[in-house]
């Protein structure tokens, strides 16, 4: 308190000072997880806790990495004594890139420097870019091998090698093939697919068993 024509003394004790909160950043670095290139476009959330970053409540801030594949959270605080702990999740990415939902923490511990900004890790975060397939399609009659155009192929996800569907799995995707008079090839190919197994399905054309 002030009082007119006293000094007020807030210095004879530590719970009297005032004090400063000091600025620390988080940056996060985005990368393809095949080439390693920078990957702008990925949007992070950050968050206090890391059961708030699985179920994607209480966001703290929102980012998007710019084309160096770069983002810095700004703003953050921790207190003199000690440290504190952030969490990262990405929320989306680019088209043809598999999300990674893995929850990143970060460590901020309180230092005298200035502005200090603390990278997360690993560095850079990875994105593995979705993949594809093509087949082609051929039939033999007395010896005579020809491409066969128009055959329809349905692609079903399944948990690993030699697995079958289920009845009414829904496909992740649908192809044909096309020929291609440069080649005189039948051939599909699938749309891009997060990376795993799956099994290719052929609906036999009419005359064929």
């Amino acid at each position: 308190m002030v009082e007119k024509g006293k000094l007020a003394d807030y210095t004879t004790s530590a719970e009297k000072y005032v004090t400063n909160l000091k600025e620390f950043k988080i940056q996060v670095n985005k990368a393809d997880g095949k080439t390693n290139s920078p990957l702008g476009g990925v949007t992070f959330g950050l968050y206090g806790t890391e059961q708030d970053a699985r179920n994607d409540v209480n966001r703290l801030a929102l980012g998007r990495t710019n084309t160096a594949g770069s983002y810095v959270f700004t703003g953050l605080s921790v207190e003199s004594s000690g440290t504190k702990t952030y969490y990262l999740r990405e929320i989306s990415t680019v088209d043809n890139y598999q999300i990674n939902d893995t929850v990143y923490p970060v460590t901020v511990t309180y230092t005298d420097s200035d502005q200090v900004t603390v990278t997360a890790t690993p560095d850079p975060i990875t994105n593995m870019p979705y993949g594809n397939f093509a087949l082609t399609k051929t039939a033999t009659w007395d010896g005579v091998t020809v491409s066969l155009p128009g055959v329809e192929f349905k692609v079903y996800p399944v948990s690993g090698e030699n697995v079958k569907h289920n009845d009414g799995d829904a496909p992740a995707d649908t192809i044909k093939t096309v020929l291609d008079v440069a080649t005189n090839f039948a051939t599909a190919v699938s749309k891009p697919l997060p990376s795993g197994w799956y099994e290719v399905v052929e609906t036999l054309p009419d005359g064929f068993a």
